[in-house]
């Protein structure tokens, strides 16, 4: 199938940017997806190290075959919800990022997150409705998360178990 990556870099927003620290991964400890329930910082638990390309790390969304993803190291586990999203250098604040239809979330290797939306191929003439929202808002993470399932309440049927 096909897909898109809307790659958006946090270096600066999470006090990890290049003028304050070489190492391009700094950023990862303020970095978060949703699994097993809750908030799961980066790197998180069986946090995958091998791929065709590395570093980086792949959730696929649920239905998405998994041979269908970003060729980087794919976590084991389905993510909660499609959302990833990364705290302020001072943790006042929250970055995060949700698209529909999407495919996967994925920890770039450039200081960047993405939610990564599905096209899945269109015929010629064909149409399809992509929606996407970046939150910038204070870090209050029950406070996204129902902004989050207002706004894509199809992903609450989507990820029930």
């Amino acid at each position: 199938a096909h897909w898109a990556q809307p790659c958006v870099r946090v270096g600066e927003f999470t006090g990890t940017g290049p003028d304050k620290t070489d190492d391009k991964y700094a950023y990862l400890e303020k970095s978060f997806v949703f699994l097993d329930g809750g908030l799961a910082r980066m790197p998180t638990r069986d946090w995958a190290t091998e791929a065709k390309y590395i570093p980086g790390q792949v959730w696929a969304a649920p239905g998405v075959p998994r041979a269908d993803v970003n060729p980087r190291p794919l976590h084991p586990d389905v993510p909660d919800n499609g959302l990833i999203g990364c705290f302020s250098e001072d943790e006042s604040m929250i970055f995060a990022t949700a698209f529909e239809p999407y495919q996967e979330l994925f920890q770039g290797v450039i200081r960047c997150l993405h939610s990564d939306f599905r096209l899945g191929g269109l015929e010629p003439g064909q149409t399809l409705n992509i929606r996407g929202k970046f939150y910038f808002v204070k870090n209050d993470v029950p406070a996204l998360l129902d902004r989050y399932y207002r706004d894509f309440p199809e992903h609450k049927k989507l990820h029930q178990k």
